[in-house]
């Protein structure tokens, strides 16, 4: 197997550790929401939401680089892509609409709106990392 390009693998790279960073938070912000709303909406406005937004940006210039070197030439066309997309733009409408609203609040309605979003995310992105894996349509 031939290596992929330098800008491929600097792409990915920062793509999943965009991944981390977008996710990650996700795991305690129930548990700091509960002792500091006002630290895990920061937490979350600051850290997850941009990089979900950086996710895409290097996830896109994977996609941009891939074919060189050995890499598989994927493309928009290519099933994975647009359904990871789909989701990409769920998870973003998540967290401004649900989960960022509801870690500003209080109150068990805001708790409930909280986890339901947190959760609806990490089964999204369990669904894009199944996409990624398996690139069905490519």
């Amino acid at each position: 197997m031939l290596a992929a390009s330098t800008g491929f693998n600097i792409n990915l790279t920062l793509h999943l550790i965009a991944v981390v960073a977008a996710f990650g938070p996700l795991l305690i912000i129930g548990r700091l929401w509960a002792t500091d709303p006002e630290g895990a909406a920061k937490i979350y406005s600051r850290i997850s939401l941009p990089a979900l937004v950086l996710l895409w940006v290097f996830g896109m210039g994977a996609l941009g680089l891939s074919g060189e070197d050995g890499v598989g030439k994927y493309s928009m066309g290519d099933t994975w892509v647009l359904v990871s997309l789909l989701v990409w733009v769920v998870l973003v409408a998540i967290g401004v609409a649900v989960i960022l609203p509801a870690a500003r609040q209080r109150g068990d309605e805001a708790r409930k709106r909280l986890m339901a979003g947190v959760g609806a995310s990490h089964l999204l992105m369990v669904v894009a990392v199944v996409l990624m894996v398996f690139r069905p349509g490519s």
